[in-house]
């Protein structure tokens, strides 16, 4: 009885460190509910059978620097019941990864933060999972009714203050060019983050979207999994899918909300 309990402990820490799954991996969680982050065209052309459309725009303040920040605890909360979020165990987030803007990565950050459910995404996203699972794809629109989601846990994102001052590696996720100087997405001013390091957030993929294994050793080459990593972007977005990857490895890392667009601003008053 003591083994069996040990063995349950185990294989229950061993989950509670995996971010990506695969085929196999998915096919021993009992239950999840999916969530589906593609635009709404997308998700009436093909969709997953019981899948729900989230627009994860609609999870960020509207009044914020560039709507690039997320609601408050309580507005997070509101938003996802309005789009029909339930109180799940578990959670499969699908996207495009890499191929959109990482808002799998996004949703994927927030809600395991704020929510104590299981939460994941699929390496290779919804192209991966709908060729590994073809016989629950369907089309069409679903009836919505307002979920009742509870974000139980007592948390929000780092502050400008908090990434001011932070005390670890940070990684800059854009493209080498923006990471020079570039603003190729409105950014006010170029420029990077004080002492950050670059690491081009497709460096973490395959061009078919799914967890580039091989650079790993690149990975803990340049940052220490023993030290905290703050990620960033332009807005929080291609950042969040790399903090995945990241806590998936096993590295202590933070996503910053705001990113570039916030502190290019904040940084100049």
């Amino acid at each position: 009885m003591n083994l069996l309990l040990l063995l349950i402990l185990c294989c229950n820490f061993t989950w509670s460190q995996t971010v990506f799954l695969n085929k196999k991996d998915i096919l021993s969680i009992p239950s999840y509910q999916i969530l589906d982050v593609r635009n709404i065209h997308s998700f009436k052309q093909q969709r997953i059978k019981r899948s729900l459309h989230i627009d994860v725009n609609k999870l960020n303040d509207a009044k914020s620097i560039k709507s690039s920040l997320l609601l408050t605890k309580n507005a997070l909360q509101d938003a996802l019941r309005l789009q029909g979020v339930n109180s799940f165990k578990n959670y499969l987030v699908l996207g495009l990864g890499i191929h959109k803007w990482g808002e799998d990565g996004r949703l994927y950050w927030l809600l395991s933060n704020s929510s104590s459910a299981n939460v994941y995404l699929y390496d290779g996203g919804f192209k991966q999972y709908s060729k590994d699972f073809p016989d629950k794809l369907t089309k069409g629109t679903i009836n919505i009714k307002s979920g009742n989601i509870i974000l139980d846990k007592d948390w929000q994102p780092l502050s400008y203050a908090e990434v001011k001052n932070y005390q670890g590696t940070v990684v800059d996720v854009r493209t080498t060019a923006e990471f020079l100087g570039a603003t190729p997405f409105g950014s006010q001013t170029g420029g990077r983050l004080p002492n950050a390091i670059s690491f081009p957030w497709s460096d973490f993929f395959t061009p078919r979207g799914l967890i580039d294994h091989s650079n790993k050793s690149a990975v803990l080459d340049k940052m220490a999994k023993d030290q905290k990593v703050l990620v960033y972007c332009t807005a929080g977005y291609r950042s969040a899918l790399v903090y995945a990857v990241l806590k998936d490895w096993g590295f202590k890392a933070d996503n910053y909300d705001g990113s570039w667009f916030e502190y290019s601003i904040r940084s100049q008053q």
